[in-house]
């Protein structure tokens, strides 16, 4: 009796142990962004490790530190993350900027772009990769019932493009896609793109995403940008300091949606 009293204490210590081990591995790390309007709390998650790695490591070398939020559109987004922005003159035109590398995608059906969400920026390549460095926080406020029709057409239209590329069997067009994309002749690469525009386009595209009732409870309720549903990576989401995204959204910009005013982050650094 006494060895089966041991055995079971054992067993509940192990238990706990691997629980509290547990919980501590899906703790989602938290990180400060300090900006000259306020600070916002966003945390990561852990669903997209190859995100959170590389944002993380971006935080901890300071990359981010005197960025500007380079493009601000209210009721839509807050945008930063441009190299280029560190040293930009007045009016200078920002958002080509990124690091030497890309961020393989992380779409994930489940994560959506609700309000509040930090989300990968990507240039329009082939594969959705994401920029290294570059990424948005969605402010965009209640999205109306009759939105969401022509966002899943939308979204339908560009991941037909993308299943099509990505087909066994055009696998010569996806290289010339590729090697347009890596040698940045843009010209050759929009003609490719629109020519199989125009041929799915008298094709009907049977296997169609519809935004999840789930998702469309939330945007409706909250807000958010449901036509960058599985075309971009969300990587996390604000905590608090979402009044001061609002803030950052509302400045006046210019033709290019640049603030007539700087609007800097002074800082980032993991909170836990």
């Amino acid at each position: 009796m006494k060895y089966l009293v041991i055995l079971i204490l054992l067993s509940s210590c192990m238990k706990s142990k691997k629980e509290e081990k547990k919980q501590l591995v899906e703790e989602r790390i938290k990180v400060e962004i300090a900006t000259t309007k306020g600070d916002i709390l966003v945390e990561l998650y852990n669903e997209t490790p190859l995100h959170r790695d590389n944002f993380l490591k971006l935080v901890k070398e300071n990359f981010y530190d005197s960025l500007l939020f380079h493009r601000v559109i209210d009721n839509f987004i807050i945008q930063t993350g441009d190299p280029d922005s560190f040293d930009a003159q007045p009016g200078q035109q920002l958002g080509y900027g990124d690091l030497d590398y890309l961020v393989p995608s992380e779409i994930i059906d489940t994560i959506f772009h609700k309000r509040g969400s930090l989300s990968a920026a990507h240039d329009g390549n082939p594969d959705f990769y994401s920029s290294a460095s570059q990424f948005v926080i969605v402010q965009e406020g209640p999205v109306p019932d009759s939105s969401f029709s022509k966002m899943e057409n939308w979204i339908n239209k560009n991941l037909d493009l993308y299943n099509f590329f990505h087909a066994d069997s055009n696998s010569s067009l996806y290289n010339t896609v590729q090697k347009a994309y890596e040698e940045h002749d843009w010209e050759l690469y929009g003609q490719l793109y629109d020519s199989v525009r125009n041929i799915r386009a008298s094709e009907e595209n049977l296997d169609l995403y519809q935004i999840p009732e789930e998702h469309k409870a939330y945007y409706r309720k909250y807000g958010g940008t449901p036509f960058n549903d599985r075309l971009f990576t969300v990587f996390g989401e604000v905590l608090t300091g979402m009044n001061v995204v609002d803030s950052i959204a509302k400045v006046e910009t210019d033709k290019n949606d640049r603030p007539m005013q700087d609007v800097r982050i002074i800082s980032m650094q993991v909170v836990n």
